[in-house]
């Protein structure tokens, strides 16, 4: 029987279910901002909803940090942990939303109306640099659209962190009632949020990303209290599958960008148990630490936060040749996504890594 592994140890096989998913999202900005799906028939779910990817990345962040930062020498260290979360977030994010910037610059300059996102003023720009481009003081998304994920994740960091100063079974309670709160504010109007505030004054992404934030951290602090190791096993396999395969299908069956109520069993059943089989699985587990998908694992923050200035990149070339890019060719896509993977991982080796060493606490 092979070795297992202790719960605290880095699971490489959920870094690289990240760098899947930011791809599959760059898919869904892809055929949303350029209207085209090249290769339709095998990339159709995730051109069409690819946007429910950024809920795995809110429960997969909250597992990760839960299963980091809950610890006695850990949890009470409030402002260490937040300029450690900051040291991580917010470099590339500054460098994405200056290069987002100078890019909607050129092209309203050019095209006399911004692509794609529309509020790129001083306001939003103010609103980017503090990271409360998603905090419902905004308009609508503006310059580097995705970060709002950015945003909106570091807000609840920030309550995540205050609440694990407080007694354990404290931090448990208030877990469980922010997921169930979150979840019933969201029900009416599904996980794919619109911009109108709830109650009058909560943006509906901040719930968004609290919902699958929490559902993971009460996953890290089930897997904590087992005090078991995880051990390799062919049924987790199996499941590993079954989940992989209800995603796909799911998500090739429903409409393109709609919202159901069938997306909250994704993010709270699917995705947590794809997570967790994931992690007791054999073959799979084996799979997903190959070296490609290790690497795509360490960039999808790079990839995540570099997709829209590579669109704007894109639209600019087309503006300079006076023509159009084939973008519904599967070569240019090929193409298109390769820079975008080499792009990121310029962005990791040079500016990731250096900064986080740097600011390392």
């Amino acid at each position: 029987m092979r070795k297992s592994q202790p719960p605290t140890a880095r699971l490489i096989e959920l870094d690289s279910l990240r760098g899947l998913a930011a791809i599959c999202i760059v898919f869904w900005h892809y055929s949303s901002h350029f209207h085209v799906q090249p290769l339709g028939w095998l990339l159709r779910p995730f051109y069409g909803n690819g946007w429910i990817f950024v809920d795995f990345f809110f429960v997969l962040s909250g597992f990760v940090l839960g299963r980091t930062y809950i610890s006695q020498s850990k949890s009470i260290a409030f402002i260490k942990n937040i300029k450690h979360r900051l040291s991580r977030l917010y470099p590339l994010h500054f460098l994405t939303l200056l290069a987002a910037a100078l890019g909607q610059l050129i092209i309203i300059w050019k095209f006399k109306s911004p692509f794609v996102y529309e509020f790129n003023d001083i306001y939003h720009f103010i609103l980017n640099l503090l990271l409360l481009n998603q905090s419902g003081l905004e308009r609508g998304l503006s310059f580097n659209g995705p970060a709002w994920a950015v945003s909106s994740e570091f807000m609840i960091n920030i309550l995540f962190f205050s609440i694990i100063t407080l007694p354990r079974k404290w931090v448990v309670v208030a877990f469980v009632l922010l997921l169930l709160a979150s979840f019933a504010l969201l029900i009416p109007k599904g996980v794919l949020t619109s911009d109108v505030l709830i109650m009058g004054f909560i943006d509906p992404s901040l719930l968004r990303t609290a919902m699958g934030f929490f559902m993971g951290t009460l996953l890290a602090l089930g897997m904590e209290r087992r005090k078991s190791r995880f051990s390799y096993s062919s049924l987790a396999d199996i499941v590993s599958l079954a989940m992989l395969i209800t995603i796909v299908g799911y998500l090739a069956w429903k409409p393109m960008a709609s919202a159901a109520r069938s997306d909250f069993i994704l993010v709270l059943i699917i995705f947590p148990t794809l997570m967790l089989s994931i992690i007791g699985s054999n073959f799979i587990k084996k799979f997903l630490q190959l070296k490609l998908f290790v690497i795509l694992g360490a960039i999808s923050y790079s990839i995540y936060l570099w997709q829209f200035p590579l669109e704007l990149a894109s639209r600019l070339v087309a503006g300079a040749l006076q023509t159009s890019l084939p973008y519904g060719q599967p070569w240019f896509l090929v193409i298109y996504m390769t820079i975008l993977v080499i792009i990121s991982g310029l962005s990791y080796k040079f500016i990731e890594q250096p900064t986080k060493r740097y600011f390392a606490f």
